[in-house]
């Protein structure tokens, strides 16, 4: 699956983080790993909620640090995975497909730089990963450029999820 080619993630020490508009960011401290193909750098957490609020208008780069216009995202797509967050990055890191593990998935094509996603019954499930594409074209699989990791948490009181800078999933340093 595509999103995965980018989501070959590994974790590392967490530190809790402030940022504007949501309640918490969990950053990885530990340096980019080279033995794996990307990384997973930081994860979100939001409400028990029946949908999220997913704002990108903050993105200045691609996961691989290069310049990106808010104009490429001609396609957004959200999966929830039935592990947590700390699990995913180990098991992409390790190279496991994790197509068992999706519990659901949906994709729109945004008219703007926000959207709104109902996860209904989801938040039942450990992780979020909302995965942002240049292209429309779902079926072709391309990768996505970007994205953003959250899970759900009950005493957490935000439904957003903040997609900025170069995202919570980087493919190099």
């Amino acid at each position: 699956m595509a999103l995965f080619s980018l989501l070959l993630a590994c974790t590392g020490k967490e530190d809790d983080t402030g940022a504007a508009g949501t309640d918490t960011f969990t950053t990885y401290t530990t340096p980019f790993d080279s033995n794996c193909d990307a990384q997973l750098m930081r994860f979100q957490t939001v409400c028990e909620c029946d949908e999220v609020d997913v704002d990108w208008s903050g993105i200045t780069h691609d996961a691989e640090g290069d310049p990106v216009e808010l104009s490429d995202v001609r396609l957004v797509h959200w999966y929830i995975i039935a592990i947590s967050e700390g699990g995913l990055g180990n098991a992409l890191c390790g190279g496991l497909d994790l197509t068992n593990d999706i519990v659901h998935s949906d994709a729109i094509t945004p008219s703007g730089t926000s959207a709104t996603f109902e996860i209904g019954e989801g938040w039942d499930n450990e992780t979020g990963i909302i995965a942002l594409y240049d292209s429309t074209d779902a079926d072709a699989n391309p990768p996505p450029f970007m994205a953003a990791v959250f899970s759900f948490e009950s005493d957490e009181t935000t439904n957003d999820v903040v997609v900025t800078g170069r995202g919570d999933v980087w493919t190099g340093p």
